[in-house]
């Protein structure tokens, strides 16, 4: 959006990201109800095995489930701040296009682009709950760990 092509270039990337962002909006809504069922796996068995594992009672399945955390809700994670920063790019993009030389069709489809890039970026998660980016995987590897430490000193003083 930066090259100097005119309306007809920033109508066709406020185009596409239309289409993104339609995309990611309906994933959400076909998929974001079942993403709790899937972090059930992801985030909550390997808390519940990594527990075991630290209590001393692990078992094959439990010492399987502890790096899921890492394969599977990260990644999610990842791919969610990726779709977040793309669509957060294409407004950037935008701004730092040749606003001078351009006519104000030109003008003003810039100014919509980063508004709705702005306001509402595409994003991945479940609608109303969590968008999944690298805040919500920080925090979420925050209270695991902080859940390990609390495991450990109920550990240490059971001893």
């Amino acid at each position: 959006m930066q090259v100097q092509e005119g309306s007809r270039h920033t109508a066709r990337s406020a185009m596409l990201h239309g289409r993104v962002y339609e995309v990611s909006r309906l994933l959400n809504q076909l998929f974001g109800h079942l993403l709790p069922h899937f972090h059930t796996l992801g985030l909550v068995l390997p808390v519940v095995s990594s527990a075991e594992v630290m209590l001393g009672r692990a078992d094959a399945f439990a010492l399987a489930m502890v790096p899921l955390v890492f394969t599977f809700f990260v990644s999610q994670c990842v791919a969610g701040q990726r779709l977040e920063n793309s669509s957060e790019g294409v407004g950037w993009s935008a701004y730092q296009g040749p606003w001078l030389t351009e006519n104000s069709v030109s003008r003003r489809a810039r100014l919509l682009v980063i508004q709705s890039t702005v306001a509402r970026p595409a994003s991945f998660g479940v609608p109303g709950i969590i968008v999944l980016n690298h805040a919500s995987c920080q925090g979420a590897l925050r209270v695991w760990f902080q859940y390990l430490q609390i495991l450990l000193n109920i550990n240490g003083h059971a001893h």
